[in-house]
Order: structure tokens, then C-alpha cells, then sequence
């Protein structure tokens, strides 16, 4: 690996029974906890500016343990050179539609009315959406920012962003015209107002978290 390798972190990941989960696009991946402290601090440093030198003086670490963690995160998709970014992009984007172009109206129809996928078991937070607020006003006008504020957020404001960018009204399944069902997942860092740190899955249809 090149040392001005610049990692940057493409891959939720969240703590799990003591070791480490990443939520990947095909599958869960875990990492056992006798590694887990070296790698989270491997993963803080992954930013997409802080290239590999500078992770190895960053972190107190070895040069053969980060740089041996970060060849197998990125054999394994979890991190990419920020610099070759777009690349990934359009790899991971480039998959056959879920939809053969073949099929008839009827079976689309079928299809999108077929019984969906249940949600994760969990306590069920419910939460209203407003559509007159601030917030939304907010969203709306929304730009890009890497300048984070430390004010804890309400389940209301945190829900209301959930379903303002990924619901549908009529529709059960957070994608244009229901034919690319996702699963939107909200990860929290540290408490917030009503939430303790994890992950929750987003239910579209039912405005809620789990």
C-alpha cells in the first residue's frame, strides 16, 4: 500500500457484542475484539485527508499493524483512497437494475404490492413529522458541511430528517416509484435527547425507528 494512501471510511460501522460491525451493502462483517481498539483509532483517522503516514504517528501504532489492517479494509471495500473516490462510486452504482426491463405492467404492479420486508425487532420509538418547521425549511435549503455543532438532537428532529429525505407518500419503501427498496439505517455516535448511541432502522412506512 502507498504511503499517501488517504483512507476514507465508505462503510457504516458500529460497536458490536464487544468487536466492531460493518454494515456493508452485501452483508455484515464483523471484527473480533481482540483487535477492536486498534481499529477504531485506524478508523478515526480515516477522514479521506489523512493519508497513511500520517495514521501511523497519529495513532501511536505500528507501521506493520496499520498498514496491515488498512490493506484488509480495503481488500474488503470498508475503506478507498479518497483521492480514487468517484471510482468507487460508480462501481458500486453500476449493478443491474432489480427490475427486469422485460416484465409487464402487471407483474410490476405485482411486485410492488408483494408483502415487504419486516423491519429489526427492538423497542419501537414512534415520532411525528412537521412539515411547517424549521427544520424542514432546513433541509430543503441543505449544503454540504464538515463544521459539526455538539447541541443534542431531539428523536423528533432526528425522525423528521428520515422522513423528509427518504419517505415516499403512498409508498413503503424509501426509492422513486418503490422499485428499489432500501434499508436506511441512523447511527448514533453519542446520547442524544431520547436516544442512546447505536444503530436504529429507519421504518418508512410507519415513520419510526428501531
Amino acid at each position: 500500500m502507498d504511503i499517501n494512501f488517504t483512507p476514507i471510511l465508505v462503510t457504516p460501522v458500529v460497536p458490536y457484542e464487544g468487536g466492531i460491525r460493518f454494515l456493508h451493502r452485501e452483508n455484515q462483517i464483523d471484527i473480533g475484539h481482540n483487535m477492536t481498539d486498534k481499529v477504531w483509532k485506524i478508523l478515526s483517522l480515516c477522514n479521506g485527508y489523512t493519508n497513511v503516514s500520517s495514521i501511523i504517528k497519529s495513532s501511536g501504532l505500528s507501521k506493520d499493524d496499520v498498514m496491515e489492517i488498512l490493506v484488509e479494509l480495503e481488500d474488503m471495500e470498508l475503506v478507498v483512497d479518497s483521492r480514487h473516490q468517484f471510482m468507487h462510486f460508480h462501481r458500486i452504482s453500476n449493478y443491474p437494475s432489480a427490475i427486469n426491463s422485460d416484465l409487464t405492467q402487471d407483474e410490476v404492479e405485482a411486485y410492488t404490492k408483494s408483502k415487504r420486508l419486516p423491519v429489526k425487532s427492538g423497542k419501537v420509538i414512534q415520532f411525528d413529522c412537521d412539515t411547517s418547521s424549521t427544520l424542514f425549511s432546513i433541509r430543503k435549503n441543505r449544503r454540504s458541511c464538515r463544521s459539526f455543532s455538539e447541541r443534542k438532537m431531539t428523536v423528533s428532529q432526528i425522525g423528521s430528517i428520515c422522513h423528509f429525505a427518504y419517505s415516499i407518500p403512498d409508498h413503503s419503501v424509501p426509492s422513486g416509484g418503490a422499485l428499489y427498496p432500501l434499508r436506511i439505517y441512523v447511527l448514533i455516535e453519542s446520547p442524544q435527547d431520547g436516544l442512546e448511541p447505536g444503530y436504529y432502522e429507519y421504518d418508512a412506512e410507519q415513520n419510526r425507528l428501531i
